[in-house]
């Protein structure tokens, strides 16, 4: 550029001085390399008399590098003109000089503590803007390591650029002559630093972008599992216990706990729960308690169909443990993944599991941005390792029904640590589920409570489940409750627990569409836990899509085969359409399979108790509920406690007595005993009233509704509110009010939310007040209806309904329907015990004559 004019005016003038050019070979290519290497004499070696002021102007016009030359022709004006007017007045022409570089500024912006001060400045401004775009884009954390070490080289150099720029700036002041730089010194100037800097952080930025295009595109090493395909999104993994080898026994299972909580945070993969694993050892008729070592994860995950099995390893080192774990490939023990991390005593161990388990999930594919925005491990469990075992205990026993033990192991937990968030929610969801009398129900709104206090220190789905816990159990706020999984599922929209708690509040909110929609979307999504396809194919069968049901019934059984509750849901679909035969078959096999499984077994029974009712076989119907009861002993059920199999029997025999044949005595004497040795609780004294109601004692009836309306608190008022105006349907037809008991029933009808649970009993009440059309239509409703679980009402009500339309329609003289109703009773009841034989044949009889009628 213009610069190498000026260097041609430094040769012309140094020739013009001293008689000869700067540079003298005997070959022309000599003198051009001389012009690129050497460094010429000073003009004042071959000509003493040249003032020494001229002597550096001539040579800064040779300076090799155009930066420390005279950058302009005009700053070597105003030099030229001091030279001819040493006293510093005006020049020759009468004007006065063109003021100079201001190298004193120059000087004092090249001090070392300025330069020092703006570097670190610069510096702290630079590392900023890193920080902020490693946690906003996601980049790895070496990016800010790369910008530290990039910042650490640059100061020296900045330091020594700046020492060189403020003795090039003094010596031009006083005219001292400064060696024309070598080597590295040829770089050191502001631009040539500036620029050096600005193209390593260019380059730091390139390395981040390749290795984030990389790790999306899931090439080389650094690529994810997911974008490989070495895995699917969400895919599930089965965790192995970790191998111990310190001499606390208990670490290794409180290891692999820690690690399954953490990767429940993950949205990229998910973790066999530990009740899937169970049922998955129940289905290989292997011990629910067996640990699940590497090779039996293996196994688990190839039975399953999953990719990947997580397995790890803890051992001592000094005072200290080293944890190390890999990812594998179940099928052929590839490793997927490996990594390693230390911690110096028990205390460390959650952070060392937090940072293997953040590696993992990067690995995976998770934003490097959603894993930093996860609280630290130690803040969503606790940093007690003694607590972690006892919470690890707890959730174990829950997961095999061992309720009791389960509720005292994370007792332990909370009281070890006081702030435990995750284990006062475990406990306070066991509680609630499991509660046995009122202290054991005030202790779950108790830790609610603090769960609910206590929420930061929760992952943000456990936040919002401890908030609609809260709401729905402890303060009674429904709207609350709803609006806390509502934002669950907004802000993670694959949570399977928030779709199906939502879809149950939902529901039971009468907006059965709407839940139909979150079940079926938590199927689609996959991973969804078996009881969303129990619920799925429930309300997608009460809306009457059979058809999807019954889809959604055949995926189940793809994702779950061995789940015991497909026979049961099978049996379900046979009776809702009353075929009655295929139920009976499937609960038979499937109570024979279940043999010595007294929890599965004892869940058979109840829906064969229930159709042995229906058919008329009542002595089997009971000895089913007797078995039944035996089982729920021997399981520990509730229940049992404060009921005898005598009393069983006496209240299924009074109950045949009235309901078969009309005779309310031995109810009655049943019921007096028990007020006798029981005194009933306000709360039950509306289903008192009711069932004196039907056995034809009003006043009796009205004295408990009375007691109930005096006694009962707000709470319990509002809870029975609806079911009052049943009670009261039922005391206005014991007192031959039948317009009132027709407007209290359809009043509780309205309220009901469930379309098909009062169905018999409005048809019933009409039919009883004697709104004849009114009843059919509601028998007939009853009757169809879909409603999948429809065998525990078909038992008490079903035989009922046939007899009555047959003998209303008969009443109407429509015999044709009559005959169809009777036949129906008469078919189901083909085998049904001595004592309703008597209806049987009053039933055949009554065919006889209609047919004979009509011939």
């Amino acid at each position: 550029d213009h610069r190498a004019d000026i260097y041609a005016v430094g040769a012309m003038a140094y020739e013009m001085l001293t008689g000869r050019p700067p540079f003298i070979g005997t070959s022309a290519q000599q003198v051009l390399a001389a012009h690129v290497t050497q460094v010429p004499d000073p003009v004042t070696e071959h000509r003493d008399t040249v003032p020494q002021a001229l002597n550096e102007m001539i040579m800064r016009c040779l300076h090799k590098k155009p930066a420390d030359r005279w950058q302009r022709a005009d700053e070597m004006m105003p030099h030229l003109d001091a030279i001819l007017t040493p006293s510093g007045g005006m020049t020759p022409t009468g004007t006065r000089p063109v003021p100079s570089v201001d190298y004193e500024a120059r000087a004092r912006q090249s001090h070392p503590v300025r330069v020092a001060t703006l570097f670190g400045l610069a510096s702290i401004g630079a590392l900023a803007i890193v920080y902020l775009l490693m946690l906003q884009l996601g980049l790895p954390t070496w990016v800010l390591y790369g910008a530290i070490a990039l910042l650490v080289i640059g100061l020296p150099i900045i330091m020594l650029t700046g020492h060189r720029e403020r003795q090039n700036a003094v010596a031009t002041m006083t005219g001292v002559h400064m060696p024309t730089p070598t080597g590295m010194q040829r770089h050191l100037t502001w631009r040539k630093s500036l620029i050096g800097g600005g193209l390593a952080f260019g380059g730091l930025g390139v390395a981040a972008a390749g290795y984030m295009t990389m790790r999306v595109l899931g090439i080389g090493p650094v690529g994810t599992l997911v974008a490989s395909g070495a895995i699917g999104e969400r895919e599930r993994i089965v965790v192995a216990q970790f191998e111990n080898a310190t001499s606390d026994s208990t670490l290794g299972e409180t290891v692999t706990d820690l690690f399954a909580i953490d990767l429940s945070q993950s949205p990229m993969v998910s973790v066999l729960e530990p009740t899937q694993a169970t049922a998955v050892l129940r289905r290989m008729q292997r011990d629910p308690e067996t640990p699940v070592t590497t090779a039996l994860a293996t196994e688990i995950a190839q039975r399953e169909g999953l990719k990947a099995v997580l397995i790890g390893e803890i051992r001592p080192v000094g005072n200290g443990f080293v944890l190390s774990s890999r990812l594998i490939v179940a099928a052929t023990g590839e490793v997927l993944w490996a990594g390693r991390e230390t911690a110096a005593d028990a205390d460390e161990v959650v952070g060392a599991v937090d940072e293997l388990s953040a590696s993992l999930r990067a690995k995976a594919g998770e934003s490097l941005r959603t894993i930093r925005a996860n609280p630290p491990l130690e803040q969503v469990t606790t940093r007690s390792i003694a607590a972690l075992r006892m919470y690890a205990v707890g959730v174990r026993a829950n997961n095999l029904n061992d309720f009791d033990r389960a509720i005292a192991r994370l007792e332990e937990a909370v009281a070890l640590d006081t702030a435990f968030a995750m284990a006062y929610r475990k406990l306070g969801i066991i509680l609630s589920n499991n509660y046995l009398d009122s202290a054991r129900e005030a202790r779950a709104k108790e830790v609610f409570t603090r769960a609910y206090e206590l929420r930061h220190r929760l992952t943000e789905p456990e936040r919002y489940q401890a908030e609609a816990a809260y709401h729905g159990y402890v303060a009674d706020d429904d709207e609350a409750e709803l609006a806390a999984y509502e934002a669950l599922v907004d802000k993670h929209p694959t949570n399977r627990v928030g779709l199906n708690n939502l879809a149950v509040l939902y529901r039971r909110g009468g907006k059965t569409k709407q839940a139909a929609e979150l079940y079926s979307r938590s199927v689609t999504l996959g991973d969804a836990p078996s009881v969303t396809y129990r619920n799925a194919i429930d309300v997608l069968y009460e809306l009457g899509h059979v058809d999807s049901a019954a889809h959604t019934l055949d995926l189940f059984a793809q994702d779950f085969p061995e789940q015991p509750y497909l026979p049961l849901l099978r049996a379900q679909f046979a009776s809702a359409r009353f075929d009655h035969d295929s139920a009976e078959a499937i609960l038979r096999a499937f109570r024979t399979e279940q043999k010595g499984n007294p929890t599965w077994e004892e869940r058979a029974l109840f829906p064969l108790r229930s159709l042995a009712a229906v058919r008329g076989r009542l002595k089997e119907a009971l000895r089913f509920q007797l078995e039944q009861y035996d089982l729920a002993k021997q399981i520990g059920r509730p229940w049992t406690r404060n009921t005898s199999r005598e009393e069983i029997t006496e209240n299924v025999e009074a109950d045949i007595a009235f309901r078969y044949h009309g005779d309310p005595g031995p109810s009655l004497r049943w019921f007096e005993t028990e007020l006798e040795e029981d005194p009933p609780e306000v709360r039950s004294y509306l289903f008192l009233a009711t069932q004196l109601a039907e056995w034809g004692l009003p006043a009796r009836a009205r004295h408990y509704v009375e007691q109930f309306d005096a006694q009962a608190d707000t709470e319990v008022k509002e809870d029975l509110e609806d079911y009052r105006q049943y009670t009261m349907a039922q005391l206005a037809l014991a007192e031959d009010r039948a317009d009132d008991a027709v407007a209290a029933i359809r009043a509780y009808a309205e309220a009901a939310t469930c379309t098909f649970c009062n169905l018999d009993e409005l048809a019933d009440v009409l039919d009883r007040a004697g709104q004849a059309d009114s009843a059919i239509a509601y028998y007939e409703r009853y009757l169809s209806t879909p409603w999948l679980f429809r065998l525990g009402w078909d038992r008490q009500s079903l035989w009922v309904t046939y007899r009555r339309l047959g003998e209303l329609y008969e009443a109407n003289g429509d015999r044709e329907q009559a005959l169809d109703y009777y036949g129906r009773l008469v078919e189901l009841w083909a085998d049904a015990d001595p004592q309703l034989q008597v209806i049987v044949t009053d039933l055949k009889e009554r065919i006889a004559r209609l047919v004979g009628e009509r011939r």
